[in-house]
């Protein structure tokens, strides 16, 4: 009992470790990650902020591009699909928050300036 319970562990262990990763040098066939960055670019880029505010928006996609190059550079190092797909989560998430900060600073900025008179 103790021998097929075993068997049945690592059997199962080496599927999940094939299913989580692909072979080294292949990428995947369907590249998740570039359509959610530019889906979340497109987001980005229409947060309506101020014109002083658009150059730190600006930023914030460079950032994201640059945080997700870093991942596929991490991938490449690691080959861990699986911390690939967590460190472009984290990536595109920042920069979901920091556009909503910029947005919010922004509203801020135009509620309270006193009008002149």
């Amino acid at each position: 009992m103790n021998k097929l319970l075993v068997f049945t562990f690592f059997f199962t262990s080496l599927l999940a470790i094939n299913a989580q990763s692909p072979p080294a040098g292949v990428v995947p066939v369907n590249p998740w990650p570039q359509v959610a960055v530019d889906k979340v670019v497109q987001q980005v880029l229409a947060t309506p902020v101020s014109e002083e505010l658009r150059p730190q928006l600006e930023q914030v996609v460079e950032d994201l591009l640059n945080g997700v190059a870093l991942c596929e550079e991490l991938q490449t190092v690691t080959n861990a699909y699986w911390l690939y797909k967590r460190c472009v989560g984290v990536q595109l998430k920042k920069a979901l928050l920091a556009a909503a900060a910029l947005e919010a600073a922004s509203q801020a900025a135009t509620t309270t300036q006193v009008p002149s008179a």
